[in-house]
């Protein structure tokens, strides 16, 4: 990966999570429990390789990670942060395994 490539990384991860910040009504305390708390979802949902194939990832995302984070009451936005940063991560990691 190039400098260039990676610098817009880190300005697009400080772009989601100024965002994010943004749909936690800039409460930096509530911002950093909401994202200590979708981290435990996220790590606490099975990855089953046989779903995501059937489905996809993306799908596989929405069906199974989002439905958990609307039970934990997140808004609609921090969601939509959330899924971007994730899907973002995973494509970033498909591309450097690829490369």
């Amino acid at each position: 990966m190039s400098s260039n490539q990676q610098i817009q990384n880190i300005i697009a991860d400080m772009r989601l999570f100024t965002e994010f910040l943004e749909a936690c009504g800039w409460d930096e305390e509530l911002a950093e429990q909401k994202i200590n708390l979708a981290s435990d979802i996220v790590n606490s949902v099975e990855v089953d390789e046989r779903k995501i194939k059937l489905f996809g990832y993306e799908k596989w995302f929405k069906l199974y990670v989002i439905s958990k984070l609307m039970d934990a009451d997140f808004t609609e936005e921090q969601i939509d942060v959330i899924e971007r940063t994730i899907l973002s991560v995973k494509k970033y990691q498909e591309e450097n395994q690829n490369g």
